[in-house]
């Protein structure tokens, strides 16, 4: 089990979703599962998630600040998810 962490989400699709990490010191290995994860979107309600890790990396922000970018894919979407997704997508439209 992992402890409870917030990120940041940095960008979304269908397929999935990256983020970022700003305790650089978490590690996500490709393929751990985190079930349970909360995504929010300001003034919503936050949608529960099961996600798989597909690739971590160690990234420098502009501040010169250490995190980590993550990626996965959503395992078994439910309806909630995708109009969720689809709300992200539209605001970047």
């Amino acid at each position: 089990g992992f402890a409870p962490f917030d990120a940041q989400i940095v960008d979304v699709g269908r397929a999935g979703i990256g983020f970022l990490l700003y305790a650089s010191d978490i590690t996500l290995e490709p393929s751990t599962v985190l079930k349970g994860c909360r995504i929010q979107r300001h003034g919503s309600t936050p949608i529960v998630v099961d996600l798989e890790v597909r690739y971590s990396t160690p990234v420098i922000l502009d501040d010169g600040s250490h995190a980590r970018r993550s990626g996965c894919v959503f395992l078994n979407p439910t309806r909630e998810v995708m109009e969720l997704i689809d709300s992200f997508l539209g605001a970047d439209g």
